[in-house]
């Protein structure tokens, strides 16, 4: 895999050129190409699959991905959308613009002591966790 063609966005380009470096390249490219919705596809048991809203890291294309594989598995599945969480699934207060023009800060806000996770994520995945 060329890190350079396999995103158009330099954060990609960054982490693959890391993981495809000669020190790490065998699990670097088991890493790479690691497919979770082939994975998911054949989970024993009910699956929950959470996104944020503000989630920079994860395209929603991704969680639906996910949710397309264990329907098509027959296999139990449920989405929840927090439209304000971001991707640790923590309030996020700035907008999806604001997030997107200064990614270099989402680490120090994700690890920020004054942030919690979402009630509304909370709630739905005690509902989920108390159906079973």
């Amino acid at each position: 895999m060329d890190p350079k063609t396999a995103s158009s966005r330099p954060q990609v380009v960054g982490i693959l050129s890391s993981l495809m470096a000669p020190p790490v390249a065998r699990i670097g490219r088991a890493l790479a190409s690691f497919e979770p919705a082939h994975a998911i596809a054949s989970v024993a048991g009910p699956v929950l699959v959470l996104q944020g809203g503000k989630d920079v890291q994860v395209d929603p294309l991704d969680a639906e991905r996910l949710v397309a594989a264990r329907r098509s598995a027959n296999a139990a599945v449920e989405f929840y959308l927090s439209p304000t969480a971001d991707h640790v699934l923590k309030v996020e207060p700035l907008s999806l613009q604001e997030l997107r023009a200064n990614p270099q800060s989402l680490v120090t806000r994700y690890n920020a002591s004054d942030r919690s996770l979402a009630g509304d994520l909370v709630d739905r995945l005690a509902r989920w966790i108390l159906e079973r």
